[in-house]
């Protein structure tokens, strides 16, 4: 364990720093208050009910077209 008592794994806000990340302009649309959560998983997605399949911890990447 890190000093900040993960396994390796990397913060939100730190994930949104990294080039291939911030080269697309990345836009916070909700829970900025948490961007110092660990990510557990990282998914694509573009259906309107993608909140229905993630479970909690996930980074979610998507463009917005399929979310109205």
């Amino acid at each position: 364990m890190d000093s900040q008592g993960t396994q390796g794994g990397i913060t939100v806000q730190r994930a949104l720093e990294l080039p291939g990340l911030r080269g697309g302009l990345p836009e916070v649309v909700a829970g900025a208050e948490r961007l110092q959560r660990t990510v557990r998983w990282v998914h694509a997605g573009e259906v309107p009910n993608i909140a229905s399949l993630l479970k909690g911890g996930e980074l979610l990447l998507t463009t917005g077209l399929g979310l109205g």
